[in-house]
């Protein structure tokens, strides 16, 4: 399930069905800077998750980090090429 909150700039999504026990997550954006700095945009980005598999769980836990990094950096590259 996912809501956008134009108000305030936000986005919650929450996991309905699938091979998650739970998933929750959040971004928020802000715009930060002026005309003289340039505009800019913050992006906060929370989840928190748990996989019905208890290995993979386990597995998906050690590697997160790696994975987010990877998604980040793809998300700042789009980003900066429009």
């Amino acid at each position: 399930d996912v809501k956008y909150h134009k108000k305030n700039n936000h986005i919650h999504v929450v996991n309905i069905e699938g091979p998650l026990n739970y998933m929750e997550n959040n971004w928020n954006f802000t715009e930060i800077g002026d005309a003289t700095s340039g505009f800019k945009t913050e992006v906060i980005f929370d989840i928190n998750f748990e996989i019905k598999n208890k290995f993979l769980n386990i597995l998906m836990t050690k590697s997160f980090q790696y994975g987010l990094e990877k998604i980040a950096d793809a998300f700042q590259k789009r980003a900066e090429n429009i």
